[in-house]
């Protein structure tokens, strides 16, 4: 066959060799020379028959000739020898040949899903621009709450304004402002705090006594004779005169904090619910918006665990009644159920909760301490002295006889009023 080609060659040589000369293979173009017919040196290699010239690659040599069609490969093909071809590079073009325009075989499973990537995308991008950027939120000026109908001449309104003239005078972030706002509402109600502890740890020598006033109290006003509730409110009158200890005061102190301590609880969710954008970047990573409960659960579980810590500390200065030590265990399970709502508070207010009970406590062991107790004039009480705990079995017989003892005083009013009818 290409010894055919070469004949071929040969005779168009002097004819169409300025026409065909541009159409011709590189290694075809090259000037005839007269060679000897010799096979003698030339090595032997192989066609590859089997490979398919591709259409875009077929050459004419014919001018005047239209292109063959292109011939399905056989399958397959019968062997012939192959004698020695007149170029030796002829096998690397071949097969550089069929190289590229051998097909790729493409995995669909390694094509990526460009819609679910733009979806995704989408959705990353969407979440990011939610999350609002602290450097284009402008800061807190004077006044803003008021704008904002936030503050006013109402306790909440009041403590709002005291918010923001915390923050805006430190320029702190709003997670620290809250809870030095807590920390600062402890302190302003810390002289009506020692005012009512000197009241009740003065009584508590003379608890035995108390009690005994009170049974009398609790007699006079079943039998419902008035000479005898009079003289009980006498006696008591004359031993807290005798003690030092003034009612009025003694009632006042607790209700002279509601105000604060209301007023800050309300103005804090007021700026959480409105939202106060500022509030929305807390300065934490870990809890970065304070208008949203928290997720983790944490703040609520911190604050019914200091709050039950409040209770265990500030037992020992409480009143000495009986039922002290039970009303104690009533308010841990009040507590466990606040933890519930306190779930779905936002987690400004939750912060501002557990920093008031964190100070409390604080509070509480500060005043423990002799030499301030001495400085302040609060009376220190002997070690055995004060209200011992009670367990929750004890809490809920205490209970249990209270209520039973309340259905049988019904019982007998009921009864004595029948027969005073008769």
């Amino acid at each position: 066959m290409l010894r055919a080609s070469g004949i071929c060659t040969a005779r168009r040589a002097g004819g169409v060799k300025n026409g065909a000369a541009a159409r011709l293979p590189r290694y075809l173009g090259v000037p005839l020379q007269t060679r000897s017919l010799s096979l003698a040196s030339v090595q032997s290699i192989p066609l590859r028959l089997n490979q398919q010239v591709p259409s875009g690659r077929a050459r004419n040599f014919w001018s005047w000739s239209k292109p063959a069609a292109a011939q399905p490969v056989p399958t397959e093909p019968p062997t012939v020898s192959s004698p020695e071809p007149l170029v030796e590079n002829a096998a690397p073009v071949e097969e550089v040949a069929a190289a590229g325009h051998t097909p790729v075989s493409v995995d669909s499973t390694s094509v990526p899903d460009v819609t679910a990537a733009s979806d995704a995308s989408g959705a990353v991008d969407a979440a990011l621009s939610s999350i609002p950027d602290p450097s284009l939120l402008a800061p807190l000026q004077y006044g803003n709450f008021a704008a904002l109908g936030v503050s006013g001449w109402s306790p909440a309104g009041l403590c709002a304004w005291g918010i923001e003239l915390l923050q805006v005078s430190t320029g702190m972030p709003w997670f620290w402002t809250l809870i030095g706002a807590g920390v600062l509402s402890r302190v302003i109600l810390f002289p009506l705090s020692v005012l009512s502890m000197k009241q009740s740890l003065a009584l508590v020598p003379h608890q035995p006594a108390i009690n005994k006033l009170r049974e009398e109290m609790s007699t006079a006003q079943k039998s419902k004779d008035p000479l005898l509730m009079q003289k009980a409110i006498l006696k008591q009158r004359v031993l807290y005169e005798k003690i030092g200890v003034s009612m009025p005061v003694m009632m006042a102190a607790p209700f002279l904090q509601l105000p604060v301590t209301l007023g800050m609880f309300f103005a804090v969710k007021r700026i959480c619910d409105l939202p106060v954008e500022q509030l929305k970047w807390s300065g934490l990573s870990f809890l970065p918006d304070l208008t949203i409960a928290d997720p983790t659960f944490v703040l609520p579980i911190l604050a019914t665990a200091a709050m039950n810590l409040q209770l265990s500390a500030g037992m020992r200065d409480m009143s000495a009644a009986p039922q002290m030590p039970h009303l104690i265990n009533l308010f841990r399970v009040l507590s466990m159920v606040g933890m519930i709502f306190m779930v779905n508070l936002p987690s400004g207010v939750v912060v501002y909760i557990t920093t008031g009970i964190v100070a409390m406590t604080a509070q509480t062991l500060l005043l423990r301490v002799p030499a301030i107790r001495r400085l302040l004039k609060i009376p220190i009480l002997p070690r055995d002295v004060g209200n011992k705990p009670a367990s929750m079995t004890e809490s809920y017989a205490y209970l249990k006889k209270w209520w039973q003892d309340s259905l049988a005083e019904k019982d007998a009013e009921i009864k004595a009023a029948r027969r005073n009818r008769r």
